[in-house]
């Protein structure tokens, strides 16, 4: 990945899905963007965007699901992407899945 920062720094709130090509579910998302350049992929390797926002693309996903970058903030304040994400490591770990996961301003464990 190769980065251009900018002088300026923009924050915007914003919602969206998760995009179809990244390999996970099509949740809705909200929570917003902070920006302070671009970022542009340099590599051959498969990258595939991350989310689908209201005014475009957002992010990366790399390494089989493994990886991802984005810009947006609060991803894991939205609870079945917080979900799904979590149970996919508890899939690597040998563990089952489980859909009780921790709430919102709640201090609960798995």
């Amino acid at each position: 990945m190769d980065t251009t920062f900018y002088h300026e720094k923009k924050t915007v709130r914003n919602k969206g899905v998760i995009h179809p090509q990244s390999g996970f579910p099509q949740f809705f998302v909200e929570g917003y963007e902070i920006h302070l350049g671009v970022t542009e992929p340099i590599v051959s390797q498969a990258v595939r965007p991350f989310m689908k926002l209201s005014d475009g693309t957002d992010g990366a996903v790399i390494d089989s699901r493994r990886v991802i970058g984005t810009y947006f903030h609060h991803n894991f304040f939205n609870y079945e992407f917080r979900t799904e994400w979590l149970n996919r490591i508890r899939k690597r770990k040998g563990l089952e899945k489980t859909s009780k996961m921790v709430e919102e301003g709640k201090n609960k464990r798995v």
